[in-house]
């Protein structure tokens, strides 16, 4: 996987996406392969934006992770969940496949990742393409738990509390020419963990005065599901470009992929 603006054409349509890798990755002699995270924008995003919002960009690479960010398309761009003209299930198989097939990467820690509507589309399309996903980071646009129980891969929930395009507390939400409702986030959060077969009682953390991380482990293959639930913060990635200070989830991914004892603390 190499860096910068990659093409390919899937379902009739030209589409593309942006690779954010290590340098030197895939050169020398050793046999050295990367994490991958796989990072959609949300609604009239762009795939540079999300990589310089969240900080992946340069997150990534520094630790040893790759960054694929596929491009929407569509007049708004977007992720069409229930709508195949567009052909966004299979432009995503075709970069998994590409990621798949490179000997820089790891396949077994292959992540999908997302924000707002990136974020539904990452559920939707991990929840029925399970196998070889790693894991899920959920921002700002949680769908319902729709994962097979047994095949719910590790779930990293985050939500501003004041998110007023994706309200916390749930509600009617337009998904393509229709409606959604959604459940509160906590409330969500813990059905997907349900459904994971997760131990009952879970664990919460405070980061600071303005984040909860609520933990339930014991899931199905060992897995685990998280809520990252944050005061005050709205329609924005945390610890991102519009809302620094904040614990960065895209930063705690990235310690998770490269072993960290403590992700949260090296990103606090």
């Amino acid at each position: 996987m190499t860096t910068g603006h990659h093409e390919l054409e899937a379902a009739g349509h030209p589409r593309s996406f942006e690779v954010a890798a290590p340098d030197g990755l895939g050169t020398g002699s050793g046999t050295r392969t990367a994490p991958v995270i796989v990072l959609f924008h949300g609604y009239l995003g762009a795939a540079g934006k999300i990589l310089q919002t969240t900080g992946l960009d340069r997150l990534g690479p520094a630790h040893g992770v790759v960054i694929v960010a596929p491009q929407g398309i569509g007049e708004p761009t977007s992720w069409h969940i229930g709508d195949d003209s567009f052909g966004d299930t299979e432009f995503t198989d075709a970069v998994l496949a590409l990621v798949r097939a490179s000997p820089c990467v790891d396949t077994t820690a292959i992540w999908l990742a997302g924000f707002s509507a990136g974020s539904a589309w990452t559920g939707v399309y991990g929840c029925t393409h399970a196998d070889g996903i790693a894991g899920l980071l959920m921002h700002s646009g949680l769908p319902p738990a729709i994962c097979p129980g047994d095949r719910t891969p590790n779930v990293m929930i985050v939500h501003g509390t004041a998110d007023p395009v994706v309200p916390f507390t749930g509600g009617a939400q337009p998904v393509g020419g229709s409606a959604v409702v959604l459940a509160p986030v906590p409330e969500s959060a813990a059905s997907w963990a349900t459904t994971a077969g997760c131990g009952a009682d879970p664990t919460v953390r405070s980061v600071g005065d303005q984040v909860s991380i609520t933990t339930w482990s014991g899931c199905a293959g060992g897995r685990t599901v998280s809520l990252q639930a944050v005061t005050d913060l709205g329609h924005s990635w945390s610890g991102g470009r519009d809302a620094p200070g904040l614990l960065n989830p895209g930063c705690v991914l990235v310690e998770t992929l490269t072993g960290a004892a403590d992700p949260v603390a090296a990103c606090s």
